[in-house]
């Protein structure tokens, strides 16, 4: 049945045992240096997620981006305050070589569009030799069959497409500058690959997100995306910002009496294609009606100006990003100095609520070569060190990254980094590495045709969670 995963084998080169033994020792010591970390021993000695930020430039304007929307009229003068660009090469290989033996998953993708980058295979080819779990998220438009033949044959274990709308003028309204049509085109060429190479790899994702024409219409999207082969469908809530008023109005909150006969039939639909809808983000949105009964739309704006009392119809978006008055825009974007100098000192803030796990497990490393703990990352702030001088095995084991990992176990974090993050709980409550590490020997096994770590998988379930590994050291507080 369409969008179901084979369950067939994959079949491998010959030389796939070969390649399997090459890095699984490294990859298994990192493992166990976290299991250790996790029962109260030494900081880890590696990091197992990295963050390769190949682009942070798309050449779409999503309506609800909050950085490169066509409808937000201080588009230019954030582009303009924020250093943009792609990676060079000679910065994301060579001196993560180390990091990336060691490693179980890459993400490669940042805030930007990563497939525009013309040496985007080069990066795939490169990073699919030392045996990592590689995944990215896009807009999709550039998923040719050449390029799903490609990732298919590396091996890249996810493809995250974000994608809303049942029909092409939805689509088109919002993602501004996409092609509904040339994006299922690219879904439904990867899902030719993988029956041709007898592979469940790239699984199929689609990020989606809650407007209400969208959720409005969920069971036929599903029926669509199950049509061309997708694998699993997240569905997120919308979040609204102060510069985009005309989605203010468009924000879905979960009605268990209106929206919870909708899912139904939508899972429904979802069980029969054999994909999985993963609604659960979207569902929460219920607690709005308790905590926002004024407006709940407010509990998902993030912003602090009066909303928008008018609802733009969607159809009007895509003529309304086209009157803006560009030039106008550039003009006055490039007369404002930059004042957005951020916090750069060592001071550390004192955060008491559920300790963040990201500076023991993750590095990303931007465009321009510097590298942060995390995704989630202040780019205002210091970084953690610059790959243009040095090598991410040193940065990781330098005296940034192991302050910033001391001061974590006593519940402290650099404000520069991370003040936003934790004020706004938007970092990871929990570290998740039983999940990942399972994906990984599963991905390992249909990859390399031989288990990766058995006894690691038992261990790593049996950790406890990000306050029970900061009390091992000593550190946190007790939840109440």
């Amino acid at each position: 049945m369409a969008g179901t995963m084979s369950s067939e084998p994959t079949t491998q080169p010959a030389q796939s045992a070969e390649r399997a033994s090459s890095h699984a020792p490294a990859k298994r010591s990192a493992v166990s240096s976290f299991v250790d970390f996790a029962g109260g021993g030494a900081l880890p000695e590696w990091p197992l997620e990295v963050f390769l930020e190949v682009s942070n430039i798309c050449d779409l304007q999503c309506a609800m981006c909050p950085t490169f929307s066509a409808l937000n009229p201080n588009r230019f003068n954030i582009l303009k305050n924020n250093d943009r660009g792609l990676i060079a090469y000679e910065q994301a290989t060579t001196p993560l070589q180390t990091v990336l033996e060691h490693a179980l998953i890459v993400h490669a993708f940042g805030y930007g569009e990563p497939t525009i980058h013309p040496q985007f295979r080069e990066f795939i080819q490169y990073l699919s030799q030392f045996e990592v779990m590689v995944d990215f998220f896009t807009h999709g438009m550039h998923l040719d069959e050449a390029m799903c033949e490609f990732l298919v044959a590396s091996g890249v274990v996810r493809i995250s497409i974000s994608f809303s709308g049942a029909t092409r003028e939805e689509y088109e309204n919002v993602y501004l500058g996409g092609d509904f049509e040339r994006v299922l085109r690219g879904i439904r060429a990867l899902r030719a690959a993988k029956e041709r190479a007898q592979s469940n790899y790239p699984i199929i994702e689609i990020n989606s997100l809650g407007f209400r024409h969208h959720i409005d219409k969920l069971p036929a999207f599903v029926q669509l995306m199950g049509e061309n082969g997708v694998n699993l469908i997240h569905l997120k809530p919308l979040q609204t910002y102060d510069e985009v008023r005309e989605l203010h109005g468009h924000t879905s909150v979960m009605r268990p009496e209106i929206e919870g006969p909708i899912l139904e039939q939508a899972k429904a639909i979802a069980a029969r294609y054999g994909l999985r809808l993963a609604s659960d983000p979207y569902e929460q949105t219920a607690a709005a009606l308790d905590s926002f009964p004024d407006n709940p739309l407010r509990s998902r704006h993030k912003g602090r100006g009066a909303m928008s009392d008018e609802t733009v119809p969607i159809a009007e978006l895509k003529t309304i990003a086209r009157s803006r008055d560009k030039k106008t825009e550039q003009r006055e974007a490039a007369a404002r100095e930059d004042s957005a100098t951020g916090d750069t000192t060592a001071h550390f803030m004192r955060h008491a609520g559920t300790p963040c796990l990201e500076p023991f497990k993750t590095l990303y490393a931007s465009f321009n070569g510097k590298v942060y703990p995390c995704c989630f990352k202040n780019d205002k702030g210091a970084p953690l060190g610059d790959l243009n001088n040095t090598t991410g095995a040193a940065i990781w084991a330098g005296e940034r990254a192991s302050t910033i990992q001391q001061q974590a176990l006593t519940g402290h974090y650099p404000a520069d980094l991370c003040g936003q993050c934790l004020k706004s709980s938007t970092y990871p409550g929990y570290h998740n590495l039983a999940m990942k590490l399972n994906q990984y020997c599963d991905w390992y096994q249909q990859r390399f045709a031989a288990p990766f770590a058995p006894e690691l998988q038992r261990a790593v379930k049996a950790l406890p969670d990000n306050r029970g590994i900061i009390a091992a050291h000593g550190g946190g507080e007790k939840k109440q």
